[in-house]
């Protein structure tokens, strides 16, 4: 029996790809924050878009989507080439895109606070069973805690700060954090990640993980959950509990 859940965020409970697509294009560039909206989103390069949700679907954090804005992506065929091209990045300019994003998201969720929440969704059944879940409920994402509780809040789903762990890039000590505050073995965590690799991450270290299958998926990815027996999960088993009784 489990004794708590710890769920991603984008991908897992809120589909934040257009958010994800202004902050990027817009923080990078310089943009004005008026352009936060649906118009701006309609301005942005379709090339680019297109770009941006394949790196999403390899990214595992906020630095990788600095490569969404070059045209050495479109090269990248599996995980391994969308790493390498990473690794051979100059961190300097990667932090650099790292602190513009972060500020122009702080910015845009203060001043266009409706058009930020609109361009993000929440998956359907999520916000109810976030509400309803009788076990424990933390989240581990790679997005800032201020906007992981506000997009909750606007749903109607109340959570206490202490229960959110952001800004992520690896997972696996807040997971630590969890089982400690919960006095559970890693077995009795359930983890739920869109991203193989921190969904594989967290079942080596011996945690009741789980591949979400509704997320960001890029090539490869399947094969990789497979040959590593990584089990797969749908929203419906999430929503019903079944998959954590099988």
């Amino acid at each position: 029996m489990l004794k708590a859940l710890a769920l991603d965020f984008d991908g897992v409970i809120f589909d934040g790809l257009n958010e994800c697509v202004l902050v990027t294009w817009y923080g990078h560039h310089g943009g004005s924050i008026a352009d936060f909206g649906p118009e701006g989103l309609s301005a942005v390069p379709a090339a680019f878009v297109a770009r941006f949700a394949e790196c999403r679907a390899y990214a595992k954090h906020l630095a990788h989507f600095y490569l969404s804005l070059s045209e050495s992506l479109d090269e990248v065929r599996d995980q391994a080439g969308f790493d390498a091209l990473y690794a051979a990045t100059p961190a300097a300019e990667v932090e650099s895109f790292v602190a513009k994003v972060t500020r122009f998201r702080a910015l845009a969720r203060e001043a266009r606070r409706l058009e930020w929440l609109n361009q993000q969704r929440v998956y359907q059944g999520m916000d109810r069973m976030l509400s309803s879940s009788q076990l424990p409920v933390y989240i581990v994402t790679a997005k800032d805690a201020d906007s992981v509780l506000e997009l909750l809040g606007h749903v109607g789903v109340s959570l206490e700060r202490s229960r959110v762990f952001g800004e992520l890039r690896d997972k696996l000590a807040a997971l630590r954090s969890i089982s400690e505050r919960e006095r559970a073995a890693p077995h009795e965590v359930g983890v739920v990640d869109d991203n193989v690799f921190n969904a594989l991450a967290a079942k080596n270290n011996g945690y009741a993980a789980r591949w979400a299958l509704w997320g960001y998926q890029a090539r490869g990815h399947r094969e990789i959950a497979d040959a590593n027996a990584l089990r797969g999960i749908e929203v419906e088993q999430l929503l019903g509990g079944s998959t954590w009784r099988a």
